[in-house]
């Protein structure tokens, strides 16, 4: 049965995302093209004439893309917390399929939007001379982060490859688990959601500082110092904090499922 309902719920998503996300593409296509004109001086343009065009293009594109997260978490609360959910709770699934569903769509969609957003900033801002400037901090940023798993690049990109699909889906969870304490809510449903993913997302890296400190003893003193030098993208202790953060978020994770899964079962407030 959740085969069926990922089917349904990517029948019923990918048309309005796949629309967004052309216009993503196109807005990189046009700004490429006018970039290149103003390059190219083939139209007059002030340094700050540019550079506010440059941020307004990136803004665009960045709005366009929270607009994917905006529509799905509003696919998450409609279909399940208003008139709407009548219908999906007469479904022969429990609410754990419900769950599953809207999250590996919602997965799915993160990683196709950031690539995409990738891109589409690449296509726009990458030029021959701009790419150069990229990769030498890339270069300085990469250098910098093996250097803390004792310059083993193996560890570096296990410690990336978990940490950052694992952490997309700890927010996705916290944002689904946000809603759903709002819904219990008589008045201000939206409000009170937003509230508590606040709230969680302070706990949560609260929580997080006080393991980093546990593991790391010089935290403060390494980020003070970096921040004195003017080094302010420093990776000191990662390697020390690799494990205890992996092991921090499955738990967050596990929780937060555990826990939209229960109200959902036991408490369901529908409008």
């Amino acid at each position: 049965m959740l085969g069926k309902l990922l089917k349904y719920e990517w029948a019923a998503t990918y048309r309005l995302l796949l629309m967004i996300h052309g216009a993503m593409i196109f807005l990189a296509l046009l700004g490429r093209f006018i970039f290149t004109m103003f390059v190219s001086a083939e139209v007059p343009f002030s340094l700050f004439a540019g550079g506010a065009y440059v941020i307004i293009y990136v803004l665009g594109i960045v709005s366009v893309s929270i607009s994917t997260t905006i529509y799905l978490l509003m696919r998450f609360y409609k279909n399940l917390f208003t008139d709407e959910g009548y219908l999906m709770h007469t479904l022969p699934v429990n609410p754990g399929q419900l769950i599953w569903t809207k999250f590996i769509i919602f997965y799915i969609w993160c990683f196709i939007d950031v690539a995409v957003l990738i891109g589409c900033l690449a296509l726009f801002l990458l030029t021959p001379h701009s790419a150069v400037i990229f990769q030498k901090y890339f270069s300085e940023i990469s250098a910098a982060m093996v250097s803390e798993f004792d310059g083993s690049s193996v560890k570096c990109i296990a410690y990336l490859s978990l940490l950052i699909p694992l952490s997309t889906a700890v927010q996705i969870l916290m944002m689904y688990f946000s809603i759903t304490l709002g819904s219990l809510m008589a008045k201000h449903k939206v409000l009170a959601a937003f509230g508590s993913y606040m709230a969680i997302l302070a706990g949560s890296s609260t929580v997080n500082m006080i393991i980093t400190t546990i593991f790391w003893k010089d935290y403060f003193k390494v980020l003070t110092d970096a921040a004195m030098v003017g080094n302010y993208y420093t990776f000191a202790g990662l390697n020390a904090t690799f494990i205890p953060s992996l092991i921090t978020q499955v738990i967050l994770g596990a929780v937060l499922f555990k826990a939209t899964h229960y109200i959902i079962s036991k408490h369901l407030n529908l409008e």
